[in-house]
């Protein structure tokens, strides 16, 4: 691949990425996705289409709104990066295909669904239904993975982490696990097929460990928040989608 034939992808991700960011704000709040227009949260005032173009402005206002001056928070460049550089790396692994645009509306909603957990400690329905739906109709459209494999895949996952959330309630004597994760889970599955659910779900166990153990070790007060595991199944089905086959290799030779 020519290093001319990123700049498309890197584009269309940031541009994504700044609609993104719409989502991330308003749908928690239950707010509109296309009204008002976008607007300093701070002043209110509405965002000029020269102040909006993703990354650029927000380097050249040094961060900051072009009318109030409050600091915007630097989430709003690396959610645009972070598409940008995702769907990058999507054209790169699978090129100019229908993987290409089923993995890249996966990873976008993946970034919504991770930064909204993050936040709030919810995993919205209305995300996961456009996830299920939209994939859905991708792979009926292009067959990315079995329909056997995908059905299984979703009562696998949510069966699964179901059975999870119950053990770790009676455990610990309460709530463990939301039913979110459940759902979130059987959505992936869906998408993914019983197998590479698996190592997804494997792999961000084990991110969520390692974050848990470096909070540890590094945070001088205790925290009594609840580690949210959207970002990490998130992470896990990333590194699982572009290193599919040398992850499922692992997994399998392990168990």
């Amino acid at each position: 691949m020519k290093l001319a034939e990123f700049i498309v992808p890197l584009l269309i991700g940031a541009v994504m990425g700044s609609f993104l960011n719409v989502c991330i704000y308003r749908l928690p709040k239950n707010e509109s996705l296309i009204r008002p227009r976008s607007h300093c949260p701070y002043c209110g005032n509405s965002i000029k289409f020269y102040h909006n173009i993703p990354l650029i402005s927000y380097a050249v206002l040094k961060g900051r709104c072009a009318y109030c001056g409050h600091s915007l928070p630097i989430r709003y460049p690396a959610v645009e990066l972070t598409a940008a550089l995702l769907s990058v790396l999507m054209y790169w692994k699978f090129g100019y295909s229908d993987k290409t645009l089923f993995y890249t509306f996966l990873m976008y909603t993946l970034i919504v669904i991770a930064f909204i957990d993050w936040d709030t400690n919810l995993i919205l329905n209305k995300v996961l239904i456009t996830l299920a739906v939209g994939g859905g109709i991708l792979n009926l459209s292009m067959q990315i993975i079995l329909w056997r494999d995908a059905f299984l895949g979703m009562a696998v996952g949510g069966g699964l982490l179901f059975l999870f959330a119950v053990l770790g309630n009676w455990y610990y004597k309460k709530e463990s696990m939301g039913m979110g994760d459940v759902k979130f889970a059987a959505v992936l599955g869906l998408l993914l097929g019983w197998k590479l659910l698996l190592v997804s779900l494997y792999a961000g166990y084990f991110f969520a460990a390692i974050y848990f153990i470096l909070l540890k070790l590094f945070q001088k007060q205790p925290t009594k928040r609840i580690i949210p595991m959207g970002p990490f199944f998130a992470l896990g089905v990333l590194v699982l989608v572009v290193w599919q086959q040398e992850l499922l290799d692992l997994y399998l030779a392990l168990i």
